[in-house]
């Protein structure tokens, strides 16, 4: 019985290890369909005629989107391996 429980706990430490990469990833999936619905966006803006105003959202999404993936890895990050 006590060996089924030694696996058992070393199967959580593995699993709270994974537990960060799981977030990388999650977070890297969140930005590729970010930057796919912005690139939707801008598109059907253009086609509408508003090129002004998609040029405006494609050059503040630039900055904006790679800064806030460099803010919620790094709190993500230092939230799961602290």
């Amino acid at each position: 019985m006590v060996a089924g429980r030694q696996d058992t706990e070393r199967g959580r430490a593995a699993a709270d290890r994974e537990r960060p990469t799981d977030v990388v990833l999650i977070v890297c999936y969140a930005i590729a369909a970010s930057l796919i619905a912005e690139t939707i966006w801008v598109q059907r803006l253009e086609a509408t005629g508003s090129v002004e105003r998609a040029t405006t959202i494609d050059r503040r999404v630039r900055w904006m989107l790679p800064v806030a993936a460099i803010v919620v890895l790094g709190l993500s990050l230092l939230a799961l391996w602290s």
